[in-house]
């Protein structure tokens, strides 16, 4: 007996849940040219369950790609095995499948009320089961549109791939199966799902399809990270014995290595290893196919594509509050300008003039090069004091290689292997030796790998620490390895050397030179974090007076020119050399904290400094402010 005040209630709320029900399966799509009609609201009594005892029975529907099973998921799993192969309902198996899973139990004595096994046992009949087609698979009812799919049920998904499968009565017949590897595109919206599956393109309609592109996307991620092979994308050639030099479209095969930093692949190609940059690569999804390649180099330029547009996007924001700023900042300094009285434009900061023409605030926080025009790229120029002329002078123009001891270490010594020089003549006349401009221009321009030798002439002793200088510069930046040591790590050993050896100054600074300039990494930041390395080291440590003319050029071309992305921090560049020219630099090496906080384009620190009486006063500290001016 129900009573009428709980029917009435019971009716409005099935009134109100149903009312938007449709007839329809709710896993199939409805054709467009049928109408959809509603459920009519329920006008009778109704009856409803009281302390019912319910049993939910949750199932291991679909394994992820190289997912590992630890030992209570291996007893749910193998449970469930047992129970669907001596149940008839189950339609996830074959009559076949089911005949061969009940003798291989039976050897093993295991029933529905003996299910006490050892752990191997356990995972053979789990391996077993893995080769059914539809036993570990999600399975999704769709409509294929299109004769060559119009007659497929189900879409299932599993670990290994993609199948199409067709419904007969109670079982389910698998037609074709398609491993990740051979899925050339993906993309869903919400009603319907395209795949490209071996050149072929197929559409399905289902109200499940954002969810079946999820699950696709999941398990294409998980096999990418454990792949066995990779494409190279690019070119990737260096002399470094340890690195792995190829070519773009080569396979290389992947292999483990401990202590690999992220971003770093370990692998073998053409018979030499090493290790390599993973951003010049892209994985293959099982093994290295034709149809798998391809998909791989799709994948690729697909991901190239995106990345680029985010970078463009980015970097027009980044201009525009630029742009912005200056502006902001042009109007308070003019403001400033017309409330200061006769006397106080006396007392102005003294300007420097620069041989361009610009203006340098020495004893300010800001550096300023109104004026002047904008000059030449004062590296590829090969004018007065350009970098090219400073290579073509004083850098070696020999091609050497690096020599390592056994244990991998550098020795210091050199292998003359070539040179940048070209010879002419005929016959026995006397040969001419002329420049080879772009093998010179390729001197100060970035390298993806560590140079073989130093930039100037230097001992074997000193050109030892200047290759580990160099290295220092590419783990500051992300384009080495770390191998367990920090950025601050990089930041002590590049101060110490150019505080120990004064020789190696003006090498080190030509190196931050190089790898700043034509920066071709494929990591964001690393050009950027160049830069401020450089500020770094300019705020302790001078040049030479034969280097200065041309590092002041180059930081001046820089820092002029708003169109370039860094010329901000050229300008505390240009500021940090004069300072140390004057004040002699800073004599204590930056905290980890500051050379963190510099790493990540925070340049000043506002200090509170509380005074007797009650008053405060906050300052603006970078690494070069002086004590008297603070």
């Amino acid at each position: 007996y129900v009573p009428s005040t709980s029917v009435r209630n019971l009716r409005a709320e099935l009134t109100a849940a149903v009312s938007s029900v449709s007839i329809l399966d709710a896993e199939l799509l409805p054709r467009r040219q049928r109408p959809v009609r509603l459920v009519r609201p329920i006008q009778g009594p109704a009856v409803m369950y009281n302390r019912t005892n319910w049993t939910l029975v949750i199932r291991k529907e679909m394994l992820g790609a190289n997912e590992k099973l630890d030992n209570q998921v291996v007893d749910l799993i193998f449970g469930q095995i047992v129970l669907d192969t001596f149940s008839p309902t189950c339609c996830r198996i074959s009559r076949s499948e089911r005949a061969q899973m009940k003798d291989q139990l039976r050897r093993y004595g295991i029933t529905l009320q003996n299910l006490s096994q050892s752990l191997a046992v356990k995972k053979i009949v789990i391996d077993s089961a893995k080769e059914w087609p539809c036993y570990f698979t999600k399975l999704f009812r769709v409509v294929g549109l299109g004769p060559e799919v119009r007659h497929y049920t189900h879409v299932g998904l599993t670990h290994a791939g993609i199948k199409l499968i067709r419904q007969h009565g109670l079982e389910l017949q698998t037609i074709h199966s398609y491993s990740y590897g051979e899925l050339s595109d993906c993309y869903a919206d919400e009603f319907s799902l395209y795949l490209t599956l071996d050149d072929v393109s197929v559409v399905f309609q289902t109200n499940r399809a954002p969810l079946m592109a999820q699950v696709i996307e999941a398990q294409m991620i998980a096999l990418e990270k454990d792949a066995k092979y990779a494409l190279a994308i690019e070119d990737y050639e260096t002399h470094e014995s340890t690195l792995l030099s190829f070519r773009q479209g080569a396979v290389i095969k992947l292999k483990h290595k401990d202590g690999l930093d992220d971003g770093w692949l370990f692998g073998m190609y053409e018979g030499k290893t090493g290790s390599f940059p993973a951003d010049y690569v892209y994985p293959i999804i099982g093994q290295p196919t034709e149809a798998t390649i391809e998909q791989s180099r799709r994948s690729a330029i697909k991901k190239r594509s995106s990345r680029s547009t985010l970078v463009g996007d980015q970097n027009k924001i980044a201009r525009s509050a630029s742009f912005k700023s200056r502006q902001t900042k042009e109007a308070s300094r003019s403001a400033l300008t017309k409330s200061k009285s006769p006397t106080a434009a006396k007392t102005a900061p003294a300007k420097k003039r620069t041989p361009t023409g610009g203006t340098v605030v020495v004893d300010d926080d800001e550096v300023s090069l109104a004026g002047g025009g904008g000059d030449d790229d004062a590296v590829t120029m090969t004018g007065r004091f350009s970098m090219m002329q400073f290579a073509r002078e004083y850098f070696r123009h020999d091609k050497y290689e690096m020599q390592r001891r056994a244990d991998g270490s550098i020795r210091g010594t050199l292998k003359l292997v070539g040179t940048l020089r070209a010879t002419f003549g005929r016959g026995g006349a006397k040969r001419k030796e002329s420049w080879s401009w772009s093998n010179l221009a390729d001197l100060v321009k970035f390298s993806k790998s560590p140079i073989q030798a130093s930039l100037l002439p230097l001992p074997s002793s000193l050109n030892k620490l200047a290759l580990e200088a160099f290295i220092a510069i590419m783990r500051f930046m992300g384009d080495y390895m770390s191998k367990g040591k920090s950025e601050a790590d990089s930041v002590y050993y590049i101060l110490k050397a150019m505080r120990d050896h004064e020789d190696l100054r003006d090498e080190i600074l030509c190196q931050l030179i190089k790898q700043t300039t034509s920066n071709k990494s494929t990591r964001a930041d690393s050009s950027a974090r160049g830069w401020r390395l450089l500020s770094i080291c300019l705020a302790f440590s001078s040049c030479s007076d034969l280097f200065k003319p041309y590092l002041e050029k180059y930081l001046k071309a820089a820092a002029r020119d708003s169109k370039r992305e860094f010329h901000a921090t050229a300008a505390i560049c240009l500021q940090n050399l004069f300072r140390t020219f004057r004040y002699g630099g800073r004599k204590e090496p930056p905290s980890s904290l500051e050379i963190k906080a510099i790493a990540l384009g925070r340049f000043t620190k506002r200090q509170m400094i509380y005074m007797p009486g009650d008053v405060s006063r906050v300052l603006k500290i970078k690494t070069s402010t002086e004590i008297g001016r603070a």
